[in-house]
């Protein structure tokens, strides 16, 4: 039986509040009150200020920083085919990680990045960026691993790192030391693997070894309608999450998983006077769910 950890996307759920030094400070002391959260799920922390202010109220949480709208952003692709591009977001994150390093991190996520000519040699570059990644942690002896999420392959982010049967090929081709030291780990997100029609007990049942976090995501899988795809939107009518679909996923996730596995809601907030309702409901839900 797996040991939930309710986590929360700072940059998601709270994505209002996020975009200065002061709402940030602001933001991380009241997270550190509330004292609701194992883990912190969040950006890379380029100010001083945000970090030391995390420093103080986060002694024991997991820190995790998405590194992936840093490569995006800049027009980076760990996938590329282009070889300058590839090296370049390799580069990228090496940058992001003397940042993390400078913050009690656990874990750095990444995104395989985009299909650019066909799966197979995104997939061969993707395992050659990943490998340089895992090399440089391990010479620069850093204390963070690397999680990577797979996105949806075909119906809108159209990521190399997709559908199951992609992400375990995959994994079967890094070293085999980096799997058994945990060294690169998974994030299975709810609306990726719908987005890819994946049935999600074979998932699981696959991936298992590999998943250390979970995330509920809501999306709309009507292809007719204008929100198809992801959007990570709050629950509504049309989107396939609600309570009870996501208690079945947390069913699968006791028979299959084992060891801490850190859990959190994915909800894009756009409205700053919202920002806080959104974390209480979705934390909610959150525990609704692990109950």
């Amino acid at each position: 039986m797996p040991i939930y950890q309710p986590s929360i996307l700072v940059s998601n759920i709270l994505d209002p509040l996020t975009h200065n030094e002061q709402d940030l400070c602001q933001l991380y002391q009241r997270l550190g009150e509330l004292k609701r959260y194992a883990s912190i799920e969040t950006r890379i922390m380029k100010e001083a200020s945000v970090r030391a202010v995390c420093d103080e109220v986060f002694k024991t949480e997991q820190l995790t920083f998405w590194i992936t709208g840093e490569l995006s952003r800049a027009g980076l692709n760990l996938s590329s085919v282009n070889e300058s591009n590839r090296l370049s977001a390799v580069e990228k994150v090496k940058e992001m990680m003397q940042l993390a390093a400078l913050d009690r991190c656990t874990w750095l996520g990444i995104a395989s990045g985009g299909i650019e000519t066909t799966l197979n040699e995104g997939i061969d570059a993707f395992v050659k960026s990943v490998s340089e990644l895992l090399d440089e942690i391990n010479m620069k002896a850093y204390p963070f691993k690397l999680i990577i999420e797979p996105l949806d392959q075909f119906a809108h982010k159209c990521n190399v790192l997709g559908t199951t049967e992609t992400v375990l090929s995959f994994m079967h081709r890094l070293p085999a030391s980096a799997i058994e030291d945990k060294q690169v780990c998974l994030c299975w997100d709810s609306a990726h693997m719908a987005l890819n029609e994946d049935d999600f007990e074979a998932s699981f049942a696959a991936l298992a070894p590999y998943i250390v976090r979970v995330h509920f995501a809501n999306a709309i899988l009507d292809k007719q309608s204008p929100l198809y795809g992801d959007h990570h939107l709050n629950f509504c009518e049309e989107g396939f999450l609600t309570l009870k679909s996501a208690r079945a996923i947390k069913k699968l996730m006791d028979h299959y998983l084992t060891g801490e596995i850190s859990v959190a809601v994915e909800i894009r907030e756009k409205e700053r006077d919202h920002a806080w309702q959104l974390e209480a409901e979705s934390y909610a839900f959150l525990i609704q769910v692990l109950q």
